[in-house]
């Protein structure tokens, strides 16, 4: 009965399904029954179907089966495992299908033309020359890449419907977040390796570049997660994205404002504004510690570096999921 009350509600739109399903799947009495279809595996493409073929997959999807109670809860764990896949994999064809891979792949393109260029026309060091025109554009153009991928990506599935239909499968809001975070972090480090070819070509020493290639792919989990956040709360790409530029131009620049906050404390007039500096650039990771062009020109950072780019990488990334998962536990969705 509540399989044909789900499809009947199936050929009205994403928006309807999702409502629908989720609130008649909380009907059925979970000790008896389980969802047991691969509902994971479908709700990611309900935005191809129309119709009568709609209406079949949610029948497929939302069959019951009777299975033992003492087994419902590794079947329930199991559908949550398979449902958090099936987000991330969405998300990643979602980006290859996109305009992930061009965007990237000419992003490299101009690094290494650039790159070549200036290396041509330096008379002197040109091998480092080229270094410092072609790291840090293939820093700024990584940063850029993932931002818009991610912050468009959820901006996608808030307005067309998407994320009903996730939260109506056996998933948590905390899943969701999970599985797109995910798919982030190997957008990330994919987008590293294809922007550091470029560089590796002036690099002298792989041990620095893959130092530098670390640091970097850290940084733009950094920015992945806040993207994520940023794209829940806000919702629009154009203000989400100024958004995040304007917390990087921060996060990047926050010693320079930390510096002229300490010289402004020898003033009187100034103590109240330098302390109000300090507390407010406390809160931004320190990301002009990170992918120094300079490890690539003289030598490579230590372990006890990287390990503490990790560990800053670490918990900025969990604060910018708590901020999300917050905000869209608070948002009434549909």
């Amino acid at each position: 009965m509540w399989s044909r009350a789900c499809a009947s509600n199936a050929a009205s739109g994403p928006r309807t399904w999702g409502r629908a399903l989720r609130d008649t799947v909380g009907t059925v009495p979970r000790p008896q029954f389980a969802f047991a279809g691969s509902c994971a595996c479908r709700f990611a493409k309900f935005g191809n179907y129309t119709g009568s073929d709609r209406a079949r997959v949610v029948i497929e999807a939302t069959a019951p089966v009777r299975v033992p109670a003492a087994s419902s809860s590794a079947l329930g764990a199991r559908r949550w495992t398979r449902a958090l896949r099936t987000v991330a994999q969405d998300t990643l064809i979602e980006a290859f299908r996109g305009r992930w891979l061009w965007m990237t792949l000419l992003g490299a393109f101009g690094v290494a033309i650039i790159a070549t260029f200036v290396h041509g026309l330096a008379l002197a060091e040109q091998q480092e020359v080229g270094l410092s025109f072609a790291a840090p554009l293939a820093r700024l153009a990584a940063v850029i890449i993932v931002a818009l991928s991610a912050i468009s990506s959820v901006a996608r599935e808030q307005s067309d419907g998407s994320l009903l239909l996730a939260l109506a499968a056996p998933l948590s809001r905390v899943g969701w977040l999970l599985g797109k975070i995910l798919a982030f972090f190997a957008l990330a480090a994919l987008t590293a390796i294809i922007l550091v070819l470029p560089i590796i070509e002036y690099a002298p020493s792989p041990v620095a570049t893959f130092a530098w290639w670390t640091s970097l792919t850290m940084e733009l989990a950094i920015v992945a997660s806040v993207s994520l956040a940023i794209g829940i709360v806000l919702t629009r790409i154009p203000l989400a994205v100024c958004a995040l530029l304007g917390f990087y131009a921060l996060a990047r620049d926050a010693h320079i404002l930390q510096l002229l906050a300490t010289r402004a404390q020898s003033y009187s007039q100034f103590d109240g504004l330098a302390t109000l500096v300090h507390g407010a650039t406390a809160i931004f990771p320190r990301l002009d510690l990170f992918t120094r062009t300079d490890w690539l020109l003289n030598a490579a950072p230590g372990a006890a570096t990287i390990a503490l780019l990790a560990l800053q990488s670490s918990v900025y990334c969990a604060l910018a999921l708590t901020v999300a998962a917050l905000d869209l536990w608070r948002t009434r969705l549909g």
